[in-house]
């Protein structure tokens, strides 16, 4: 009996001795798995880029402006349509005459109120427009600052039933409130309206 007594004992010091001598595996570096999870970008985010502010692409705005039409009674042997973005004075005053039907007296008795102080806040633009037929108006109707920093002329071209088939050519000074920068590229969109009798 004691015997026995003494064998239990010795097993149970023996178990005792093996399970605190045990040390669980440790991972290696090559093979360890991260446990830390990166949540998932929320649509409505602000830190994302499609919801950064200063990532995207401004609204286009309307700029104020106004507009005369010059008339002249040069020969225009076909339709055209040309627009010339005038950012100074000095650019205006450049303009040759002799090279350009559209700058007439008339154009030039309407321009030279146009001095360096207008050009500190406003910038020009001249669209020159042609057309077998004189008898039809044109007005501006919008200017655009695209979202990319490019302006867009509105303009339309208004036609009567009836025409004279006499020549023309024109000349449309438009007055922007503001200054155009230099890389900014100005494009323009004429809408042809044709008017009929009720």
């Amino acid at each position: 009996m004691k015997n026995l007594i003494s064998i239990l004992f010795c097993v149970v010091l023996l178990v005792g001795v093996i399970s605190g001598c045990y040390v669980p595996p440790t991972e290696t570096p090559g093979n360890t798995e991260s446990s830390i999870t990166t949540a998932p970008s929320h649509p409505n985010d602000p830190s994302t880029p499609e919801n950064d502010p200063s990532q995207q692409e401004p609204e286009p705005q309307q700029v104020s402006f106004r507009f005369q039409r010059i008339d002249s009674v040069s020969f225009a042997p076909a339709d055209s349509s040309n627009a010339i973005t005038v950012r100074s004075k000095a650019e205006l005053d450049a303009l040759n005459p002799q090279n350009e039907s559209w700058l007439t007296d008339r154009f030039l008795a309407a321009t030279q109120a146009y001095d360096s102080a207008f050009f500190a806040e406003h910038t020009l633009v001249l669209v020159s427009l042609s057309s077998t037929y004189c008898s039809i108006f044109h007005e501006v109707s919008s200017v655009i600052r695209q979202g990319n920093g490019d302006y867009a002329l509105y303009l339309n071209e208004i036609w009567p039933e009836v025409v004279s088939p006499a020549s023309g050519v024109w000349c449309v000074i438009v007055e922007v409130d503001e200054r155009i920068p230099e890389d900014a590229q100005v494009s323009l969109d004429i809408h042809y309206i044709y008017e009929t009798e009720e």
